[in-house]
């Protein structure tokens, strides 16, 4: 909530329920301890930074919470795939997203001496947006080919949406745990960035490549047969 309105509601209600004999002086003590009631000091930057680790030290975690997105896979073999998952490259893929997104992110956290207040926000919801890697069906030419390439990449994008939120659970929960919070930008800033840091970059798209080779020709999921580089391909996906 911004922190005028909410100074003005907590305002309201004490001026209204004060006698004419109180004096602004009066009302503005009453009215600061309930503010700092609700604030909470705002994230160090290290403080930041140590969560942002632990989250994505915790992916192969959010990876397997997420299993149940990859079940037309699953159909396909009987081999664990989760293998082709919890690789190098998906795990640089997750630390460039989240450095994207805290680095766009203006005054997110302190990175003065003392301490600096701020109204709590909730971060996993704030950036809980839905995920869209690549085009929706009816932005593809309608052709077989095409169709089956997309249903394929939106097993990807369904998993990897699931680990997002997964992740950025952690980081509010460690932001808890250190009894701060951030500042967010409004939704309607904060959406563009949040899609610019998980869109279809060349981490993801490598990311993507080396998954869908592993699932077809290591897994031997069939339907990705002969499709792993398009669908890695921005241009075309």
């Amino acid at each position: 909530m911004n922190l005028h309105l909410a100074l003005l509601l907590l305002i309201l209600p004490v001026a209204i329920a004060s006698p004419r004999r109180t004096t602004i002086e009066t009302m503005v003590k009453r009215v600061t301890k309930k503010v700092v009631h609700y604030l909470q000091p705002q994230c160090q930057c290290t403080q930041v930074a140590e969560c942002k680790k632990e989250a994505v030290g915790k992916a192969s975690s959010c990876f397997d919470e997420c299993d149940s997105h990859l079940k037309s896979f699953h159909d396909q073999t009987s081999a664990d795939i989760m293998q082709c998952f919890n690789t190098p490259s998906n795990m640089k893929n997750s630390v460039a997203a989240e450095d994207c997104l805290f680095n766009e992110m203006d005054d997110f956290c302190h990175s003065g001496s003392g301490e600096k207040y701020v109204m709590p926000s909730n971060f996993s919801e704030a950036v809980g947006f839905e995920l869209k890697m690549g085009p929706s069906e009816d932005e593809i030419p309608d052709v077989p080919y095409f169709k089956k390439v997309l249903k394929q990449f939106k097993v990807f994008e369904s998993f990897f949406e699931c680990s997002k939120k997964c992740i950025h659970r952690e980081i509010s929960a460690c932001f808890e745990r250190k009894d701060c919070a951030v500042v967010l930008p409004p939704k309607d800033h904060l959406k563009p960035i949040y899609e610019k840091c998980n869109g279809h970059t060349p981490q993801m798209s490598a990311a993507v490549l080396s998954t869908c080779q592993c699932l077809a020709h290591r897994k031997r999921v069939n339907s990705l047969y002969g499709i792993c580089p398009i669908i890695s391909n921005p241009i075309v996906v």
